[in-house]
């Protein structure tokens, strides 16, 4: 008769969901008289390069982080509103229009709104912070519809260009 743990062991032959490679997915447990080996249902990969990676890849992670990081649970939450209070009247609105003007694709890359997996952003050109009123800010001619990678990168890069934001950002928390 063999032991429980060898068996285990054996019977723990499973093929990992990134590489295809077939490992053993045993994990020790603590028993009643010392420790023993057991199969272990949960594991679905093979090394730590591959868990890295598999969870770079499992929608359903990326769909419980994405959830985990809205709104208020977001690191870089402040309340919800622009200082100025909001983006003015009808916001959604406009925006929708600057959307539809751009067809629902990116202005800057032209990927479709529907890759994107959400709304395209709306972009001011001339920084709403920046603009003389909100009316003035969300007219038509001051706004471009952008997916997520590329409104961030323009505005990393206006912030870069303007050293002038660099200092207000320094007395930003006052």
């Amino acid at each position: 008769m063999e032991c429980r743990s060898l068996l285990a062991a054996k019977n723990a032959v499973t093929t990992c969901v990134v590489c295809g490679a077939y490992f053993t997915a045993i994990k020790w447990n603590k028993r009643k008289f010392g420790f023993g080996l057991s199969r272990d249902k949960t594991r679905k990969v093979c090394s730590p390069e591959c868990h890295h990676m598999f969870y770079r890849i499992d929608e359903e992670r990326k769909r419980k982080i994405s959830e985990s990081e809205r709104g208020e649970k977001h690191h870089n939450w402040r309340g919800g509103t622009h200082r100025m209070g909001g983006r003015g009247a009808g916001w959604t609105v406009i925006a929708e229009k600057v959307r539809k003007r751009a067809g629902y694709k990116c202005e800057h890359c032209g990927k479709a709104q529907d890759e994107c997996g959400r709304k395209l952003d709306v972009n001011h050109i001339e920084p709403f912070h920046q603009s003389r009123n909100k009316t003035h800010a969300n007219r038509l001619s001051n706004l471009e519809a952008l997916c997520k990678s590329c409104h961030m990168k323009t505005e990393w890069k206006w912030r870069k260009e303007n050293p002038v934001q660099s200092v207000l950002n320094l007395f930003e928390g006052y």
